[in-house]
């Protein structure tokens, strides 16, 4: 039986590569880590926020929502994004500490901190989106 292969987008693969690279500059040098880790959380806000306009000017166009409501969709939406994302990162770090704090192995804890903060983040993530729909009106039948 020929294996078979898989062929994953370009923006996947780049997107994989950047955090291998993120995560390996963390591991040698903890200042520039920091540094890349702003640029690459700068890039993943600019392309949501790109793909959310595009989203509401489509619908704009298209006659489901007028212009008011496209700015207001557009600027709730990237707020939302952005509020987030900080309050990801701050409930996840805080919760991560709380669990690795009685660890004492190295790999034990750094696995356990990684799986506990996306896990916080995750779940801060959907409790924003589902905030956030209260306040942004969609197009009828979406």
């Amino acid at each position: 039986m020929p294996a078979r292969s898989i062929k994953y987008p370009l923006s996947i693969i780049i997107a994989v590569l950047l955090i291998i690279t993120l995560l390996a500059t963390v591991w040698v040098n903890a200042t520039a880590g920091i540094v890349v880790t702003l640029i690459f959380l700068l890039f993943v806000l600019s392309a949501i926020s790109y793909t959310i306009i595009q989203k509401n000017r489509n619908a704009c166009q298209q006659g489901d929502i007028s212009r008011s409501t496209s700015i207001k969709n557009t600027c709730l939406e990237i707020s939302a994004v952005l509020f987030a994302m900080i309050l990801a990162g701050l409930v996840g770090h805080f919760i991560s500490a709380i669990v690795t704090g009685g660890i004492n192995s190295t790999p034990a804890k750094l696995i356990t901190g990684i799986a506990f903060g996306l896990l916080a983040g995750w779940s801060v993530g959907l409790f924003v989106k589902h905030a956030s729909g209260r306040f942004v009106r969609t197009p009828s039948g979406r």
